[in-house]
């Protein structure tokens, strides 16, 4: 799951390697580095965002995560297109995406009590359902009545 930390120093070299023009295959060999990390990095220095360089870690907006997975459900674009895009790692922006067709929701609280709370959202919003489904229940029972009388 979570990979080590890669040092400041180390994202410094990278961004110097990216701006002499080397690609991120040559990076990442040169860094000893996953291919697939160095690629993320060259598709935010590609778009612009350096960010990444000196950041010890991104906190996601909710709303931008949210605009992104509208626009990677409603569009034909890839998944790391719209994440550069957004500025936000591919991974978050997949993560975000199941979390959306599974539970409604883009993030999902953080603890040991959160699918607790989720499951207590879904109760609230049953019950509530529910509770405005019974009026109309007898409203048909006496429209059903009527007719029958008929």
């Amino acid at each position: 799951m979570g990979g080590k930390r890669i040092a400041k120093e180390i994202k410094q070299k990278a961004l110097e390697l990216f701006q002499q023009g080397f690609s991120y295959k040559a990076t990442s060999s040169q860094l000893s580095l996953k291919q697939s990390t160095v690629n993320n990095w060259y598709l935010l220095f590609r778009s612009g965002d350096t960010s990444w360089a000196t950041a010890k870690y991104r906190k996601t907006n909710i709303g931008v995560l949210q605009r992104a997975v509208d626009e990677y459900l409603n569009t034909g674009q890839g998944y790391k297109t719209i994440a550069v895009k957004y500025g936000i790692s591919p991974s978050t922006l997949l993560t975000a995406k199941r979390n959306f067709v599974n539970y409604g929701v883009v993030q999902l609280s953080r603890g040991r009590n959160s699918m607790q709370c989720l499951q207590e959202q879904k109760q609230k919003i049953k019950k509530e359902f529910r509770q405005q489904r019974k009026p109309l229940e007898g409203k048909l029972a006496s429209v059903e009545s009527a007719l029958s009388c008929m």
